[in-house]
């Protein structure tokens, strides 16, 4: 089959062109570093394709030579991109693969089928490639456009593995030169395909995880990063509703409210008291297990939502987390907080323990505050006191 190569490098130059602009065009509206690295790497493959058209009037190292390596520099700033993108610092050691192919700088000048040149290259471009697809693949929370993206990287770095093992096979690389042999002909069908996939799926990947940022912002806090009012009635409703035995009955819901929050604020103004709500989420993960929902309502007023767990055992970790808070070494203000506890052993909806808690969180405040009270859901509910009488020390202990 006849291939004008000269079109097709032009080609491919064209196509990394256009997506260096579109990826510029996207880093300008988020700042995402990731798309910076990215369309520089489709720059420098811009570059280099269109400087490798002149080996054809003789030019070696601009032809040839400095092509290779702007084809290793762009993987490179893919890899950093890539890297970018699922939360992996990039390192400079990556950027050591340069050096094989700068050595071949030393070399005579090989219009020819320049064996070494090619093997360096092909295999410096495999590992880049097989590199992005290992990051890619192996991070937890990729979407669906970025596992392709993966998938594309491993073809790519798989594609190029082959080409290093075609170097020494008769017909495969004539001439660079003229661009002749079988190798090198379908190594220029390979650089239009894969260049015009990797910058699909790069904008794809990086406005689904641009989405996914913003849909987990409308549900988080900004202050303290833990849940919202809404995220927390959806979660909890979602998780009451959930089948047996996972989230059955026992469960409970707490609400917090910080004493007399709004003296310290007028007090110590505004910002102390943005620290001391956070220190209080701090001390409060401690002590909550994993499978906690934990929200700000709005102001001073905090909830958990608690699977499977007892009244008994609802009540000892909110009097944990009464005394961690009060004793903290962050808590230079000495505030404190009143906790109000619903537990249930019989189904009941989110917004119901919701309102019990408060009316616990109300009594909590009447008796003095500091201290945690309980409603307890059976047939019919009933407000008492805390399971634990007095001032106890509490069973579950903080991290």
């Amino acid at each position: 089959m006849h291939v004008d190569a000269p079109t097709m490098i032009l080609l491919t130059g064209g196509i990394a062109l256009i997506a260096a602009l579109s990826l510029g065009n996207e880093w300008r509206r988020g700042r995402e570093p990731a798309i910076g690295f990215w369309s520089i790497g489709f720059a420098c493959i811009a570059a280099g394709s269109t400087l490798s058209v002149s080996r054809m009037a003789g030019w070696y190292l601009a032809g040839i030579w400095l092509p290779h390596g702007l084809l290793v520099m762009g993987h490179a700033c893919f890899l950093a991109g890539v890297a970018m993108h699922v939360g992996v610092r990039p390192r400079p050691v990556w950027l050591a693969a340069l050096l094989p192919w700068a050595v071949c700088y030393l070399l005579p000048a090989d219009l020819g089928s320049a064996p070494l040149l090619v093997l360096v290259n092909s295999l410096t471009v495999s590992v880049y490639a097989l590199a992005c697809a290992w990051l890619l693949l192996r991070a937890d929370d990729g979407s669906a456009n970025q596992r392709m993206l993966g998938g594309l990287f491993a073809f790519h770095g798989l594609v190029y593995a082959v080409r290093a093992g075609l170097v020494g096979v008769e017909g495969a690389f004539v001439n660079l030169g003229r661009f002749e042999g079988f190798a090198v002909s379908a190594g220029l069908f390979h650089g239009v395909f894969v260049a015009v996939l990797l910058a699909l799926l790069m904008t794809s990947a990086v406005r689904g995880r641009r989405e996914s940022d913003l849909a987990i912002l409308a549900h988080i806090d900004p202050l303290t990063g833990v849940y919202n009012r809404r995220a927390f009635l959806g979660m909890s409703s979602k998780a009451l509703a959930a089948p047996a035995p996972r989230h059955a009955a026992p469960v409970a819901v707490m609400l917090f409210d910080l004493d007399h929050f709004k003296r310290l604020n007028d007090t110590h103004g505004h910002a102390f008291g943005d620290r001391v709500l956070q220190e209080f989420v701090a001390t409060a993960r401690a002590c909550l297990p994993r499978e906690a929902v934990f929200a700000r309502l709005g102001g001073e007023e905090f909830a958990v939502f608690l699977p499977r767990t007892s009244a008994g055992d609802a009540s000892s970790l909110g009097w944990a987390i009464v005394e961690a808070f009060a004793g903290g070494p962050g808590n230079s203000a000495g505030a404190t907080v009143s906790v109000g506890v619903a537990a249930a052993t019989v189904a009941q909806p989110v917004d119901a323990l919701v309102e019990a808690a408060d009316a616990a969180l109300y009594e909590a405040k009447r008796r003095g505050r500091n201290r945690v009270e309980l409603v307890l859901f059976e047939a019919p509910p009933e407000l008492g006191r805390s399971a634990l009488p007095g001032h106890p020390v509490p069973a579950h202990q903080c991290a």
